[in-house]
C-alpha cells in the first residue's frame, strides 16, 4: 500500500506544481516562495489524506478479501466507523489536533468531513431505500441488513425470516465432556454476535431492520390487494 500511496502523492504533487507554475508564469513572476505558498494547501490536504488512509484501512485486510462472504460489510463498517470517530476528534480539537490519529486543525476537519460524506453516501442511499421502500439494494454486501435467498417470497413468514441483521460469528468453544450445567444449556441457541454496521447506527440497528421489513410488507400487501380488486371487477 505504501509504494502505491507514494506514487499517487508524487503524481498529484507534480500535476499541481505544473499547473501553478504555468499560472505564475502568466503573471510574469515565478519564485520558490510563490510556488511554496501555492502548494501549501494542497500538500496539507495530501498529508491529511495519507493519515486518514492509514487510520481507516481495515487491519489485516488482504487484496480480494472483500469478495468473501461478510468481509465487505466488516470492511465498510470499520472504514465508516473510523472516519466518523476521526471527524469527531478533529471537531473536538480543531486547533490542537488529535495525538491519537495525527489528524487535527481546521483544514483537517474540513478534509475529513468531505471524505466521510463522500464515503458514507452509498451506505445512506441503501438505508434510505430500505426504510422508504422496504427494498434491499446492496450489490456489494456492505449493508447491515442481509437477505436470505432460501426463503420464498410467497412464504407467510417472508418478511420475518428473509431479512436479518449481519452479525459477526461467535467463536465456538472446543468440545469437552459435558457437565450437568452444560447438559442443561447445550440445546440453547448460541448468543448472537455483534451487529456488523457503523458505530453510529449500532444503537438503532434493530429498528432499522424492523422498519424496512414493515414497509416492505405493507407495499407487498397493497400490491396484492390491488391485484385482487382488479381481477374481481
Amino acid at each position: 500500500m505504501e509504494p502505491e500511496r507514494g506514487r499517487c502523492t508524487r503524481r498529484l504533487f507534480g500535476a499541481t506544481l505544473i499547473r501553478d507554475t504555468h499560472t505564475a508564469a502568466g503573471a510574469g513572476e515565478v519564485t520558490l516562495l510563490s510556488i511554496s505558498l501555492r502548494l501549501s494547501d494542497a500538500l496539507a490536504q495530501m498529508r491529511v489524506l495519507a493519515l486518514l488512509l492509514v487510520a481507516v484501512y481495515p487491519p489485516g485486510l488482504q487484496p480480494g478479501a472483500v469478495a468473501t462472504d461478510g468481509a465487505a460489510a466488516v470492511a465498510a463498517a470499520h472504514v465508516l466507523s473510523e472516519l466518523y470517530e476521526l471527524v469527531q476528534r478533529a471537531h473536538l480539537a480543531p486547533e490542537a489536533g488529535t495525538p491519537a490519529s495525527g489528524v487535527g486543525g481546521g483544514g483537517a476537519l474540513q478534509t475529513s468531513l468531505r471524505v466521510l460524506m463522500a464515503t458514507v453516501k452509498p451506505y445512506l442511499d441503501a438505508l434510505d431505500t430500505w426504510l422508504r421502500e422496504g427494498e434491499l439494494h446492496d450489490p456489494y454486501g456492505e449493508f447491515l441488513v442481509r437477505a436470505d435467498p432460501a426463503v420464498a417470497i410467497h412464504c407467510a413468514a417472508f418478511w420475518r425470516d428473509a431479512f436479518t441483521l449481519r452479525r459477526r460469528s461467535t467463536p465456538q468453544s472446543s468440545p469437552s465432556t459435558p457437565t450437568g450445567k452444560d447438559r442443561a444449556t447445550k440445546d440453547r441457541e448460541p448468543a448472537p454476535g455483534p451487529v456488523v454496521c457503523p458505530t453510529f447506527l449500532r444503537s438503532v440497528a434493530e429498528e432499522v431492520l424492523a422498519t424496512g421489513a414493515w414497509v416492505g410488507d405493507i407495499y407487498m400487501s397493497y400490491d396484492s390487494l390491488s391485484l385482487v380488486i382488479s381481477l374481481t371487477r
